[in-house]
């Protein structure tokens, strides 16, 4: 006896631009003068069918902490980030990031950390002698507290880290924990 099989539906394959469009682009509407889609529903189609492609091992692996567009606008569209807040805290807030995912988060941020030593200790002597900093420049206590909030998030080995940084940077002796 024959078996009846389903042929599967072929997949549009997407060029370079649409590609581009679903993982920089997070805004859910589409532009009604655009060319590259037809309709906001022929976008949402095609990221559904398509984001294992881009969100996928190597995509976590490559960029931690962040997600594509087309993840933001429809999986996602209605977390909402504090002022300030960068996209992997409000991802680990919102519970959406992994403990493989968030260990190569916290690995990133304690080496931007270091590498940061020293405008963050400059900040902190421009506070101390009362200096304002340059236009565009947070001013140490904003620095201070933005750094605690994410150590914070990351857990004991980063508010450790940032401890032992801050008693670099202050001349404070570290305290007994």
């Amino acid at each position: 006896m024959a078996i009846k099989r389903r042929r599967r539906k072929k997949r549009e394959l997407l060029d370079g631009q649409r590609s581009l469009d679903l993982i920089l682009d997070r805004s859910r509407t589409v532009d009604k003068n655009s060319t590259i889609w037809h309709s906001p529903l022929e976008r949402r189609a095609a990221w559904y069918a398509h984001k294992h492609e881009f969100l996928n091992k190597e995509w976590l692996e490559g960029y931690p902490g962040t997600r594509p567009g087309g993840w933001w606008a429809y999986e996602h569209p209605d977390i909402e980030g504090l002022p300030g807040e960068e996209d992997w805290e409000l991802l680990i807030r919102a519970g959406e990031v992994k403990e493989a995912e968030r260990n190569m988060i916290l690995a990133r941020w304690v080496r931007n950390l270091h590498l940061r030593k020293g405008y963050l200790k400059t900040l902190h002597n421009w506070h101390t002698e009362g200096r304002e900093p340059y236009h565009g420049e947070k001013p140490w206590p904003e620095e201070l507290g933005k750094l605690e909030r994410q150590a914070r998030l990351l857990g004991p080995a980063a508010e450790k880290e940032l401890r032992a940084i801050l008693t670099k940077i202050t001349g404070e002796k570290e305290e007994e924990s």
